[in-house]
């Protein structure tokens, strides 16, 4: 069994239109790619780490891990239990 299993996780923060695209591209969206397709698998008791660079996506995967943000897709497992159906129950 994994302590911590990722499948395909991907998360989106939208992004704030200038005055200029919203009267020029009004339907449009935009949005900030913070992770795409993570994929992850850490055994119980092993010692991991993440590096990267400024904006890479540590906080927010972190952030994920422990509930406090909902993925855009993709799968989460803290413990055997889905980030998304089994917050409650993770701690």
């Amino acid at each position: 069994m994994y302590s911590i299993e990722t499948h395909n996780l991907c998360k989106n923060f939208p992004q704030l239109k200038s005055y200029s695209d919203i009267v020029l591209h009004p339907f449009t969206k935009l949005e900030n790619v913070a992770l795409r397709n993570i994929n992850l698998k850490v055994k119980q008791g092993e010692l991991f780490g993440l590096l990267g660079t400024n904006g890479a996506g540590k906080t927010t995967l972190l952030k994920i891990l422990c509930t406090l943000v909902l993925p855009s897709s993709g799968c989460a497992l803290v413990q055997g239990l889905n980030v998304k159906k089994q917050e409650k129950k993770i701690s």
